[in-house]
């Protein structure tokens, strides 16, 4: 085996990584950890008791019990946020009545606030400038009648 280090840097760490593991020397096996290994496929292909392919009671293995517990909690989860969205769109629904509601009295006080500045401006600034003009525009008239008289 070598003793350098691997340069993780370079561009050809990986074929170094590669040689570096294969230099290392395989061992075998303990015979009774190979006896165990070549066991698992036959113990996974028996079952073990009640959850045994075939038993009456494969019925109650695990995944069935989870699955029994969660698909009603999934249908509830589902009709509560089923229920949640339909109170959100009629409290969606109120709120757009509810703005139309307040966007008409402000139109109805608009224009009475605009029929309140329309008459206050006629009443205050045009009835005396039209007043004033029209005795203005008369007195030029009755002088000239006064004089023809």
């Amino acid at each position: 085996m070598k003793s350098d280090k691997i340069d993780l840097d370079g561009e050809d760490w990986e074929q170094q990584l590669v040689a570096a593991l294969s230099e290392i020397p395989v061992e075998p096996a303990p015979a009774s950890l190979q006896r165990k290994l070549r066991a698992i496929p036959r113990e996974s292909r028996a079952g073990s008791g009640w959850s045994r392919p075939g038993s009456i009671f494969n019925l109650f293995a695990p995944r069935w019990a989870i699955a029994a517990i969660a698909l009603p909690l999934a249908l509830g989860l589902g009709i509560h946020l089923q229920s949640e969205r339909r109170a959100h769109e009629q409290q969606i629904a109120q709120g757009r009545h509810d703005l139309a509601v307040a966007l008409g009295y402000l139109a109805r006080a608009n224009e009475k606030a605009s029929h309140r500045v329309s008459t206050a401006i006629y009443g205050g600034v045009v009835e005396p400038v039209a007043g004033n003009t029209r005795d203005l525009i008369q007195q030029p008239f009755d002088i000239v009648r006064e004089i023809q008289l």
